[in-house]
């Protein structure tokens, strides 16, 4: 039996808005030590974060259970 698994993929700029619930660009980037304006832009989905980026702001928001593949 051949079962497909519908698997939803959340781009991570989604997730971020989602796991900043209210808290300000700023803040993250004071938690992150990343530009405000990267910080805008890797919301927005106009800049592809790096790996470095990534982990710094998935310890910033630490109740929201990322998924990145």
């Amino acid at each position: 039996v051949n079962m497909k698994r519908n698997i939803e993929v959340i781009p991570f700029c989604k997730q971020m808005d989602i796991a900043m619930d209210g808290r300000t660009n700023r803040a993250i980037a004071e938690k992150t030590g990343i530009h405000e304006s990267e910080i805008s832009r890797i919301k927005s989905g106009r800049l592809t974060p790096t790996k470095d980026q990534i982990d710094k702001i998935v310890s910033a928001l630490p109740n929201y259970q990322f998924k990145i593949m």
